[in-house]
């Protein structure tokens, strides 16, 4: 299992883990981003997610150090996930 979610970046945990068309857990996807074998949001762009990461982050009550560390560091993680990687 990818320590974390190749779509949204969240820890990935078996707890978390996102479901194959079989009903198996994915060891790719958490289950806001993969339920049932497909994404719960095709639609979605690397831009739509780091947006909503970035107002996740905020609104996190973790201290000011972690908070600035991940809205610097979140947006260039994403581009390394597995579904926003560029072929």
């Amino acid at each position: 299992m990818n320590k974390f979610c190749q779509s949204c970046g969240r820890p990935l945990t078996t707890t978390n883990a996102g479901t194959k068309a079989n009903g198996d857990s994915s060891n790719y996807y958490c289950i806001s981003c993969y339920q049932d074998g497909a994404f719960t949001d095709p639609t979605l762009t690397i831009d739509d997610i780091k947006a909503k990461g970035i107002k996740e982050i905020k609104q996190s009550k973790m201290n000011i150090f972690k908070k600035t560390f991940l809205l610097i560091c979140y947006p260039s993680r994403l581009q390394r996930l597995d579904r926003w990687r560029e072929s």
